[in-house]
């Protein structure tokens, strides 16, 4: 068998740039390949990590043993009747969505890049900008197939295994190989597009209403806002998007990853880290003024981080390191703790002398009991800073920067969202997810009794004293 008896040893990288471990990889494509590297692990005392397709920005896909990918499960079926969509753990979004549209339908929640993998996507449980009436990736998973340490495959559901169901769903990988995947879909029509309205406010007061979507809206509106620090304070930028029908198109230039001034927006702000800042209050003061209202198409809206992704791929190869950090808080559906901690970030940033790249916010619903969600029966305010351009100087700032901000985020009662980096103390990240880490470590005892399966991100954060060990 090819995939365990040749695999390709690799160093593997987060995207960000600063976790990397080096291992052999495998890449099986059936259940009974995967159920053989399971044992070539058992028999060697090795633990496995599975490898996505290294857009993780911290070390959830990181680990010490052998790593596995699943890029081999591509397929991808789509039931237009019943509006879903079947897929295998290593099919890109772009490729998911390419399919769907063709039938009418669109995936209630994609990730920014075109290049996931779905089975990453569920293994972090991830949010878009549709998140705000949509909620988060877990809420549109009918069901999946995974092959567990023990080598069974289980189909999983609310209904079938949901102890497993709600653990694996943002659980990175730690339970077992997750191999097919069954979404929900929207229907939006052929020939969809994304209409965006932008309004403007010199502050941030009010925003926590501003930011509220309908009780009743549905998944094809949202509401979210990004922000241009300036010496005046935190001007707001408010964008309302919808799918509409056929329509013609005047794109947003972030929606344009191809754009070569996209790119050299992206370089240039690896170059210089303020360009980042300083793009922001140029969209306020100049870009919006000749135009508030924008059509996308659905793959250039939904896919606006790709232009990122080419720019680290030409930056490659002429030398350039890059290397980022991005944090996601959810902040209680508080308007006075949301403008504190607004405040906070401004503070700590002006403080730490590290301005941020990026800094956005969108209001998000409870989410179903997902083990390792940062909105598990917490409906809040996800607030996300982006930096660019890091030394190691640089990092060290961001870092007690966004630790500060973690402590603050924890005394609010609120939670540091697992799926991009956390760079926290551990006690505040343990408080954050106290009420679920025994049932946490009792699944895994019950899938994973033997620890084959490792995961540095979740042992990082939580040290679990209760986890199988090798």
């Amino acid at each position: 068998m090819p995939s365990t008896e040749s695999p390709v040893v690799s160093t593997l990288r987060s995207y960000g740039g600063l976790f990397e471990s080096s291992g052999a990889v495998y890449s099986p494509g059936t259940a009974a390949e995967i159920r053989a590297i399971y044992d070539l692990a058992r028999a060697a005392g090795l633990t496995i990590a599975f490898q996505g397709s290294g857009y993780s920005f911290d070390a959830q896909a990181m680990g010490r043993g052998i790593f596995v990918s699943l890029r081999r499960f591509a397929e991808i079926s789509v039931d237009a009747e019943r509006a879903q969509v079947t897929v295998g753990a290593g099919a890109v979004w772009g490729d998911i969505l390419v399919a769907t549209e063709a039938h009418g339908l669109v995936p209630a929640v994609m990730v920014s890049t075109s290049f996931a993998t779905a089975g990453g996507t569920l293994a972090a449980c991830c949010m878009s900008r549709f998140s705000p009436a949509a909620g988060k990736e877990g809420k549109w998973i009918a069901r999946f197939t995974i092959v567990t340490p023990d080598g069974a495959v289980r189909q999983c559901s609310r209904t079938l295994h949901p102890d497993l169901f709600h653990a694996a769903v943002g659980g990175f990988g730690y339970f077992g190989a997750v191999v097919e995947i069954t979404y929900d879909l929207v229907r939006v029509g052929k020939g969809a597009r994304v209409r965006t309205v932008v309004s403007r406010t010199p502050h941030a007061r009010d925003l926590h209403a501003r930011l509220a979507v309908p009780s009743d809206g549905l998944p094809t509106e949202t509401v979210y806002a990004a922000f241009a620090l300036s010496k005046e304070g935190i001007r707001t930028m408010y964008c309302r998007s919808a799918y509409i029908a056929d329509e013609a198109l005047v794109p947003m230039m972030p929606h344009q990853p191809e754009l070569t001034s996209r790119l050299l927006t992206e370089l240039v702000v690896q170059l210089v880290p303020p360009v980042g800042q300083m793009f922001w209050n140029y969209a306020y003061d100049v870009y919006l003024e000749k135009n508030d209202t924008y059509v996308d198409t659905v793959h250039g809206y939904t896919f606006f981080m790709d232009g990122n992704v080419r720019a680290r791929s030409v930056g490659a190869k002429v030398g350039l390191r890059f290397r980022a950090i991005q944090q996601t808080f959810v902040i209680p559906l508080d308007g006075a703790k949301l403008d504190a901690f607004l405040a906070a970030c401004k503070g700590e940033m002006e403080a730490a002398g590290t301005p941020p790249a990026m800094i956005d916010a969108l209001c998000l619903p409870a989410d179903e009991p997902f083990l390792l969600s940062s909105t598990r029966g917490l409906p809040g305010y996800a607030v996300s800073v982006a930096f660019e351009s890091l030394n190691d100087d640089k990092i060290d700032r961001v870092r007690r920067c966004l630790e500060h901000l973690s402590a603050v985020c924890s005394r609010m009662g609120g939670r540091v969202h697992l799926t991009k980096n956390v760079l926290a103390r551990s006690a505040d990240v343990r408080a954050m997810y106290a009420d679920v880490l025994d049932e946490l470590f009792a699944v895994k005892n019950r899938y994973d009794p033997e620890g084959l399966l490792a995961n540095d991100f979740i042992e990082r954060l939580f040290s679990p004293a209760t986890s199988p060990s090798r």
